[in-house]
């Protein structure tokens, strides 16, 4: 007998929470992000192997970012659940900020967990944020590969996984409201930078 995709994902008799998968494939981002980005950055699907969809910050100003959210339809515990992301940007020596996971808001200033590669920091490092952040960091050196980001809200700390392997644990300054995905990258300086996403998942514990 045929199965169906949820009762290979959930054990028997249990209800599956709200998930959603993100392969960043075909002609156009899905319609589910709201993109918002500075005047002459730039956005889309790239037309490149293993590239899916990606964003430049351009040449024109300082401090130019694009990102994407849900449009603040928060969906996700702020204390259980979990976001992956598999992405790059191709700078670490011009970004102000790279970073992906979670928040109540659109930028870093509000609740969240966020893994974030910028260059103040020699490592990836996770950030967790309810009135103030607390960044703790990784063993990996930011560099320009591809990685699996998985960052976890749980009821008393915050995890980061990288490639699979448990990189770092917050215990204060957890998120205390509802989250949404995002994803953003911002130049330091006009230097144009560039970031893909080859896959997201999210989905509540």
């Amino acid at each position: 007998m045929v199965q169906a995709l949820i009762d290979y994902l959930n054990p028997p008799g249990v209800v599956p929470l709200q998930r959603v998968v993100d392969n960043f494939d075909g002609d156009s981002l899905n319609e589910r992000w709201l993109v918002v980005s500075s005047i002459g950055a730039s956005e889309s699907m790239d037309d490149a192997v293993n590239a899916g969809w990606s964003a430049s910050t351009g040449t024109t100003t300082s401090s130019a970012s694009v990102r994407i959210t849900f449009n603040s339809l928060k969906q996700y515990a702020f204390d259980g659940s979990v976001s992956i992301w598999v992405t790059k940007t191709d700078n670490t020596a011009n970004v102000n900020t790279f970073f992906y996971g979670f928040s109540s808001g659109i930028n870093e200033f509000t609740d969240h967990l966020l893994g974030i590669l910028k260059t103040s920091e020699t490592n990836y490092v996770i950030s967790s944020r309810d009135t103030a952040s607390n960044i703790v960091s990784s063993s990996v050196a930011r560099d320009t590969a591809y990685h699996k980001h998985q960052l976890e809200t749980r009821p008393s700390s915050a995890v980061y996984f990288i490639d699979d392997v448990l990189e770092a644990i917050s215990t204060t300054q957890l998120p205390n409201t509802a989250q949404q995905p995002i994803w953003r990258i911002r130049n330091s300086d006009t230097t144009d930078i560039k970031g893909n996403v080859l896959y997201m998942e999210a989905y509540n514990t």
